[in-house]
């Protein structure tokens, strides 16, 4: 059996959004940014233009370590805990799971859309 199965998938999809700070933060800090989310590429003061990450293919965020997470699952970003979790309430959507992490396991990779 022949099949003309091409294939092409990116490495790496990163979109930036560009704001200005409304705090200080630190490279990886995931920050509001209007009715959206975006992750800090480099540490940030107050005020300063900054270009964080509005959506990746693949990234590799904070999780809820008590939740159990499996590839496939939406998650949402809690900005009090300051990570992603299973629980929407209060919460925004902004990533499918792209690997499974049970209880304990404190980060995994994630397709992120802070726009969603």
């Amino acid at each position: 059996m022949s099949s003309n199965l091409n294939v092409r998938c990116e490495t790496q999809r990163i979109d930036p959004i560009s704001f200005t700070a409304a705090a200080n933060g630190a490279a990886g800090d995931v920050v509001s940014v209007g009715d959206c989310i975006a992750v800090l590429l480099n540490a940030v003061t107050s005020g300063a233009a900054v270009v964080g990450i509005l959506r990746a293919a693949k990234i590799v965020l904070p999780k809820k370590s008590t939740d159990v997470v499996v590839p496939g699952n939406v998650l949402y970003w809690d900005a009090t805990a300051k990570d992603l979790t299973l629980t929407a309430t209060s919460n925004k959507k902004c990533a499918v799971a792209l690997e499974a992490a049970g209880n304990g396991v404190t980060s995994l990779a994630v397709d992120f859309n802070g726009a969603m």
